[in-house]
């Protein structure tokens, strides 16, 4: 062992206690730099607590094995994995004890390990069988091979910056790069006292199953343990076009935090969240950004805002909170400044109570939230006193400028009782925005609503300040018409259309990407949950749609064939799963439907739909390959 006091220029033995000179590997305690370990080949590991000066043999359960490489845990440094000829080695105080950590990993020979810098309860293992990964401190590994095939692994680095990227040094093979083609990021996930979420997964590959897994932390960032299942295992693995539902259980204590899901292909996927005489919202996952914005409101009659914020970032963040009005003009008690918030760290909390010297007693305006460094993901929830009153908010990214856009909502509706509102946000902070939003029907005709405050229109101009948000709801009088609704802007906006169903409650869907193909989780329960599927033909001519209908497996069921021909330009289709396969057994259905379309795109809406008060919320739709 050497040391320099001076970047390199000079160099001073320190071996005082080191008994074995074949020094492999070092770790140092990033919270506490003066500690550091010594991995070497006969003599198990070292510690020293005075910076090298002085070592003792820390190998208890290692014996004197050949130890190649070590890693520490960068959050909780008490915990290290060494790399030995006889597999992965775990401690959990600094070195006293050491237990084999290998389950699942084909070879004893491992040459490196590293812990993620985001999840490190996430580590991956080079061996001379490839490479390996463990999502529990490395109680258990599958491998991760795909590419690389079982070439001798040797060495093994993380991106610090992009965490999804690890690169792979092999032995007369080269360097590999391994990319983590998916990753999901849920701001609010929790249960406990009667509250209960799922996560909701879909494989819109049509050939390849997708592995990954999820990783739950608390509000400081530390890992946080909830079964999901009944299991405590994280890891999951789900065939094309199939399905996976991960829930929580009810009972115990309430716990909430983040989720993070992470796969090696691509996914489509939301969290639903239940809670006890309020209702169900299903919400997708956060866009990072270093600038977000959303709508919020709070009502007299107990209709408030709850944003729920988390940190992606591997080192602390410090955020700044600004309130506006719907002019995007902030008010007075409308800024608040929160240090030191944690990397992987959660926060969740109504509008009132993050400015709590604003007046918010009456209020509708938008929240904006930036980062001083990095980025931020964001979920926004309306929650109000009556069962159904629970929906989500839209949340975009900040913009200084940006082309004109447009937006589809492929499910639009007023009458007998039912209500749409579309809500729109104007994103950029140097300017208005501009433009009209227009409803047609199924036929693709325009299509008079009752507007309030603007009576019957087919179409109505606008336009946002910076900053600002527009609310545009129908009346519910009248006779039930439905269709879609359409937004043409001459920059950027968002925006959600939110439904309000007599009887059952509110639902909020975002807009929809034009697709030519998509994936739709659906289900239906002897309870009376349905799923609906709305689909808007977003171009000026007629298409043709297929639609398949499978399994949680991704296996086509009988009957599971439909077809939709000559489907006209703004064309709208709505129709319950049962409805759109009468020839399947979907009694007690759980699975997919995929639609495929030739002639042009559609955009698409999903809801599921249940008997009692509450029971709606929407459903992810997920491009396909």
């Amino acid at each position: 062992m050497f040391r320099s006091d001076d970047r390199g220029a000079g160099w001073t033995a320190t071996n005082s206690g080191l008994t074995s000179t074949d020094v492999r590997s070092l770790a140092i305690d990033p919270l506490t730099p003066s500690v550091l370990y010594a991995a070497t080949s006969g003599g198990g590991v070292f510690r020293s607590t005075d910076r090298g000066g002085n070592w003792a043999q820390v190998s208890n359960g290692l014996a004197s094995l050949y130890v190649l490489a070590m890693a520490i845990d960068p959050l909780t440094p008490s915990t290290l994995y060494a790399a030995t000829a006889g597999g992965v080695f775990r401690t959990l105080d600094r070195g006293a004890t050491w237990t084999p950590a290998s389950s699942g990993i084909s070879s004893t020979d491992v040459r490196c390990l590293a812990v993620d810098p985001v999840v490190p309860t996430t580590l991956y293992a080079a061996t001379s069988r490839g490479v390996f990964l463990s999502s529990d401190q490395g109680m258990s590994w599958i491998s991760m091979n795909s590419g690389l095939g079982n070439l001798n692994a040797c060495a093994l680095v993380i991106d610090p910056t992009n965490p999804a990227a690890i690169y792979v040094g092999t032995r007369g093979a080269g360097v590999f790069r391994m990319d983590l083609q998916c990753i999901l990021h849920f701001s609010q996930f929790g249960k406990g006292l009667g509250l209960t979420s799922d996560i909701i997964l879909t494989n819109p590959s049509t050939s390849d199953p997708v592995s990954g897994a999820i990783d739950l932390a608390d509000d400081y960032g530390i890992s946080l343990s909830i079964p999901l299942n009944g299991s405590s295992e994280s890891r999951f693995s789900i065939l094309p076009q199939g399905v996976l539902t991960l829930s929580t259980g009810e009972l115990g204590e309430l716990a909430v935090g983040s989720a993070l899901v992470r796969a090696d292909g691509p996914l489509g996927g939301v969290v639903r969240f239940s809670i006890p005489g309020i209702g169900i919202a299903g919400v997708g996952a956060g866009e990072p950004a270093s600038g977000l914005i959303t709508p919020v409101r709070r009502a007299a009659a107990g209709i408030n805002t709850g944003v729920a914020l988390s940190n992606p970032e591997v080192h602390q963040v410090t955020l700044d909170l600004m309130l506006c009005d719907r002019e995007g003009q902030q008010v007075p008690g409308g800024w608040r400044t929160i240090e030191g918030f944690p990397a992987r760290g959660h926060l969740a909390r109504f509008i009132d109570e993050l400015f709590p010297e604003a007046m918010t007693d009456a209020f509708e305006g938008t929240l904006i939230v930036k980062t001083d460094r990095g980025q931020i993901v964001a979920t926004a929830l309306e929650l109000g006193p009556e069962p159904g009153q629970f929906t989500t908010r839209p949340v975009t990214a900040l913009l200084t400028a940006g082309k004109a856009s447009e937006l589809f909502f492929a499910q639009f509706g007023t009458g007998q009782g039912f209500k749409s509102e579309a809500v729109l946000v104007n994103p950029r902070t140097d300017g208005s925005v501009s433009g009209t939003l227009a409803f047609h029907d199924e036929h693709g005709e325009a299509l008079p609503v009752a507007l309030v405050g603007s009576g019957q229109r087919s179409n109505l101009p606008f336009s946002i300040p910076p900053r600002g948000v527009l609310a545009v709801s129908t009346d519910g009088t009248g006779a039930l018409n439905v269709g879609s609704a359409q937004v043409t802007a001459d920059s950027p906006l968002a925006g959600v259309v939110r439904f309000q169903i007599p009887g059952i409650g509110i639902a909020g869907v975002g807009d929809s990407r034009p697709l030519t193909r998509l994936l739709i989780p659906v289900r239906r329960t002897a309870g009376g949950t349905r799923t609906g599927i709305a689909l808007l033909n977003t171009g000026e001519s007629p298409v043709n749609i297929v639609l398949l209908l499978r399994n949680t497996a991704g296996t086509l069921l009988p009957g599971g064939t439909a077809t939709v021909d000559n489907f006209p330009a703004r064309g709208h289709l709505a129709r319950f799963v049962e409805e759109l396969f009468p020839d399947a057994d979907t009694q007690n259905l759980q699975g997919t439907v995929s639609v495929e379309v030739t002639g042009g795109t559609v955009a698409a809406t999903a809801l599921e739909v249940g008997s009692a008060p509450g029971k709606l919320t929407t459903l992810p739709v997920t491009p396909m390959e």
